[in-house]
């Protein structure tokens, strides 16, 4: 029998894509680690096929490189409880592992192999000059094809910037905070493990609080570090004092914003339906987001937070600008992402509001 290899596969990286297992002998293993993070489900047929022992896949909170160390953590503990020459085979083409590898190989006479999947070659630190000259050609094409398709569209880009002024996506503050609050504990030499623990309690204590009363989070960082909180509160306190700022800032600009754009031109306000038409404007609108959003790979529940802000502010004057700004306080990372991927059925569905509330009145 030919050596065991246990494949470790980092399916936040690589998906579905990584998992093709040709080669693959029956006394192999597969463990698979993934996240909320991930931009596709799972592929449980592929890996049925998979000719080796398959184990659970392992959910990891969805935290900064979470996956990553779960990962290298599992690595360490099966080198030092498996045979001698079995082989491991971390799939995945997130380079930042080869370090980590390098400096696993020094410490014992092991076999590591950085692959982008199952069955595919290992990752190569650089491309061969032959491939690198294809790919500067076939750049210079692309390049050209886009000039001359931007000067064709010139004239109607510009006509379309007149008549509809899409706002200019907001910094999100939140996302400000958790980099100024991790570079603090970093700087306080505080690990990696407890940096990750450190800033989901703040997370979650701005989800709570919004960090408004500050001795209500003193004394929740108290209650839950009763010996460092005094230390963790001084290394945080200006992370919070900016994010305060932030937020009053944005507040300011989005009602200085409003109020110009109503001087400038009145917002009629959209036709009254009556709840049936409404109703099945707003489910077809609802079925519409959940399938975009579900072919590009985005969880349920994700789907449900945005379609419930566009259902909310479908019939509002200012639409779109209200469901951009709700949708920037979800904390997802891709929000803005979703944003521009419902926004077209956004319009569609405002048109058939209008239409259908014109024919009413007519009536």
């Amino acid at each position: 029998m030919s050596s065991k290899t246990i494949y470790l596969v980092d399916f936040e990286n690589v998906g579905n894509a990584g998992l093709s297992s040709e080669g693959v002998e029956s006394n192999d293993s597969l463990r698979l680690f993934s996240s909320d993070l991930a931009n596709a489900k799972i592929d449980y047929k592929a890996l049925s096929s998979f000719k080796g022992d398959v184990h659970k896949p392992i959910e990891t909170p969805s935290a900064d490189q979470c996956v990553d160390k779960t990962l290298l953590a599992y690595l360490g503990f099966l080198i030092a409880s498996e045979e001698p020459t079995t082989k491991f085979v971390i799939v995945s083409k997130d380079k930042g592992y080869a370090p980590v590898v390098k400096e696993l190989k020094k410490l014992k006479n092991v076999s590591i192999e950085l692959r982008a999947s199952i069955s595919g070659k290992e990752v190569p630190a650089s491309a061969p000059k032959a491939a690198k000259k294809k790919v500067v050609a076939s750049t210079k094409t692309a390049t050209a094809k886009k000039t001359v398709k931007k000067k064709a569209t010139k004239a109607v880009k510009k006509a379309a910037a007149k008549k509809v002024k899409t706002p200019p996506p907001t910094p999100n503050p939140k996302n400000q905070f958790k980099k100024d609050i991790k570079k603090a504990l970093a700087k306080a030499k505080y690990s990696d493990a407890q940096v990750t623990q450190f800033v989901s309690f703040f997370c979650s204590l701005l989800h709570q609080t919004g960090l408004s009363n500050l001795q209500d989070a003193k004394s929740k960082l108290k209650k839950k570090y009763p010996a460092q909180y005094e230390k963790l509160f001084q290394l945080v306190n200006p992370a919070i004092e900016k994010l305060k700022k932030a937020s009053s800032q944005t507040k300011t600009k989005q009602k200085k914003s409003g109020s110009s754009t109503e001087s400038k031109a009145a917002v009629p306000n959209p036709p009254v339906l009556n709840k049936k038409s409404m109703g099945k404007i707003r489910d077809d609108l609802n079925k519409a987001i959940y399938s975009k959003l579900g072919s590009e790979g985005f969880s349920v529940p994700r789907i449900g937070k945005i379609a419930s802000i566009a259902l909310a502010q479908i019939a509002e004057p200012n639409y779109l600008q209200k469901i951009w700004a709700a949708s920037q306080k979800i904390d997802d990372p891709d929000a803005k992402k979703m944003y521009e991927l419902i926004k077209p059925l956004a319009r569609e569905t405002r048109k058939k509001i209008d239409q259908s509330g014109s024919e009413s009145n007519q009536t």
